[in-house]
Order: C-alpha cells, then structure tokens, then sequence
C-alpha cells in the first residue's frame, strides 16, 4: 500500500498498503489526524497455509506485522526418502564376479583343470585306424568297415550257405536206400565205428522220446525225434455228442400222427393222412395245400448237422431232411492223421506215386 503527505497533513493510502510503526512515526506531527484515518481504515486478512504432503509447515496472515519464515525441507539425497532402501547406490553395485556371492557354485578359471593333450588312438583287429588329440581343435572322422555278410569274414570257405548245406543233405539221402538203412537204439552217439547207414537213436529221459542222428558228411545230422505231440488233435472225449431231440406230427386237432427222434438207430417212415381234394406235396416254405406242409417245413427245414475234429478237418455231416442215412466215421487215435510214426518196408512206399498222409514219420525197415 503507498502513501504519500498531503500539504494540509493528510495521508492517502494505496490499498491493501500494510501501515507500520515507522512510516507512522514519519508523520507524528499528523498522529490526530492519522488515527482518525486508521478508524475507517479496514485492511484484508486472508491467511496463506503452507504444507509439505498435506502436511501444514506454516502460515501467513495477510495483515500480518511480523514477519514469518516457513522452511521446508526439501530431500537432497535419495538416502532422505521414504523408500530408499529399496535403491542400491551405484557404489554398491558389484562390477566384478569376485564381488558376487557364488552361491550356484560357477566354475572359476582356477577351478579349471588345464586340458591335457592326450591321443585317443582307434583300432581294428589291433591295427591302428586313426588317432585323435584330446586337445584337437579340428574334428576328425573314424570309420572303421565291420563285416556284414558271411562271405566277407575271412573263413566264410569253410561254411556252407543254405543251398549248398540243402544240396549236401538231398546228396546225402539220395545215396540212402532201403536195403542198408537200419535203426539202433544207443546211449550216446558213438565216435567210432559209425554206420552212415544207420539211424542212431538215443533216448532223451527228460522229455520221454528218441533223438535220430545220422552220421551224413563227416558230421552228425539231427533228423527229429519220435515224440507225438497230439495237443493239437480232441479227443473222442472232446467231439459233442449229437442231441436226442423228437420231432412229433399232430393233426390239426390234436392228435398224435407220427414223432421221429433226431438221434434215433432206425428209420422211420411219417405217413401223413390223405385229406379230401388235391394236395400239395412240398414241403417247402411256399406250400399253400395244404397249409401244414408250410408250417411242417419251418419246423424240420433242412439243417445239417457238420462234425469236425480239432483242426477244422469236416469228418462227415448229415441233414435232417435227407431221405438216406449217413454214416460218419471218427478217426482212431492210431490213426495217421494225427502225426504218427508209420513203419513201411519199401521206400518205394513212400516214392512218387504213394499216397502219404502229411504229418506222419515214415520208417522204411528192411527185412
């Protein structure tokens, strides 16, 4: 607020001007006349806060006559702030791996055991193939040949293949007739004395059955054994027997015609009666006169009764509808069918032409 003296004593004043005590002393000459001033004089008196974060540090009046400092305290350094333990200083950083704490146990330079220079040396058979440093800084590549057929080994002369060991067996049976084979029970195969005509046979306990041997080309040739394995074959036993099922023929009121057993020994003969007018004999499903036929034909059908043995082989069937009987014969448990030995006296028994049952041994022994 200014103010300036009039010539007749008076003061004007500039608004908002703050009167103090030492401009009032300027004009104590005028002191009736400024207090009659000051009565009507009405200064404004608006206060001013001063916080820091919502925080009040000070305040300040604007007629205020004293003066009044309010000092609010800035942080300078990050160690000031609330969260500066959440800073690191960058002299704590570590610039170094020597100011790290090792604890996932990283290998230091020291840790590390200087690479030798030894030589990895690769041999085939003792002969040497290639060699490699250990501290080779070019890779390097070893390729040693391993034989992948019989005929690259270097005794591959001294075996048969499979057609020349098949040609010295047909050669070897060729020169085998009838009248010199001849079988010989032994303990053990002899090692002296040896028949090349002679079946040897020596009896396996374990298993309950003859091993045959054949010295054929300076050597032994296992020919089989006579045991008989008949767990592929039933049993009489183990054919179901056929059922004893009765077919009976009724009128139509009731009456008992004729009956017929499925299983029965004998043959029997069903007469129908002979109604009034023309009949239909077929007995099929589209009879129509007379109807019973149609419905004697869903009854019976024509169904066949199939017997096999073990290995599917049909031994015989019969039909419930054939007019002759069948006869079906089971082969006995001798029989050859069921991989039996057979003791011929010929070879040419079993020479081309003769009728051979697969599955059986055939021994050919001379008189």
């Amino acid at each position: 607020m200014a103010y300036s003296g009039l010539p007749n004593g008076e003061i004007t004043w500039a608004a908002n001007e703050l009167v103090t005590s030492s401009k009032m002393n300027l004009f104590s000459q005028n002191q009736a006349d400024i207090a009659r001033y000051l009565q009507n004089f009405d200064p404004n008196d608006g206060i001013l806060t001063i916080k820091v974060n919502n925080t009040t540090v000070g305040t300040f009046t604007a007629n205020d006559i004293n003066d009044v400092d309010v000092n609010i305290a800035v942080p300078t350094t990050v160690a000031e702030l609330s969260d500066a333990s959440n800073y690191a200083l960058a002299s704590s950083i570590p610039t170094k791996v020597s100011d790290l704490t090792n604890d996932e146990n990283f290998v230091k330079q020291s840790d590390i055991t200087a690479v030798n220079d030894a030589t990895l040396t690769i041999q085939k058979n003792s002969t040497t193939v290639a060699t490699f440093s250990a501290n080779a800084n070019t890779n390097q590549t070893a390729n040693i040949t391993v034989p992948t057929n019989v005929s690259d080994l270097d005794d591959a002369s001294s075996y048969y293949t499979k057609s020349q060991t098949d040609n010295a067996i047909s050669s070897a049976i060729a020169g085998i007739t009838s009248t010199t084979v001849r079988y010989e029970i032994v303990q053990v195969l002899p090692s002296t004395g040896i028949d090349t005509s002679t079946v040897y046979m020596v009896y396996d306990s374990t298993h309950d059955y003859y091993d045959q041997w054949m010295y054929i080309n300076n050597s032994w040739a296992h020919l089989g054994t006579t045991e008989i394995d008949m767990s592929a074959y039933a049993l009489i036993s183990d054919i179901p027997t056929v059922g004893n099922g009765t077919i009976t023929l009724k009128n139509h009121d009731g009456t008992l015609i004729d009956s017929f057993t499925v299983n029965q020994s004998t043959n029997a003969t069903i007469t129908l009666p002979n109604p009034a007018g023309t009949i239909d004999t077929a007995v099929n499903n589209t009879s129509t006169n007379p109807v019973q036929n149609k419905a004697i034909y869903s009854f019976v059908k024509d169904s066949t009764i199939t017997i096999k043995d073990a290995d599917a082989t049909t031994l015989g069937s019969f039909s419930v509808n054939q007019s002759s009987n069948a006869d079906i014969t089971i082969p006995a448990a001798t029989s050859s069918a069921y991989g039996l030995v057979k003791i011929v006296t010929s070879t040419t028994d079993i020479g081309e032409g003769a009728t051979l049952n697969e599955g059986t041994i055939y021994c050919v022994v001379s008189a």
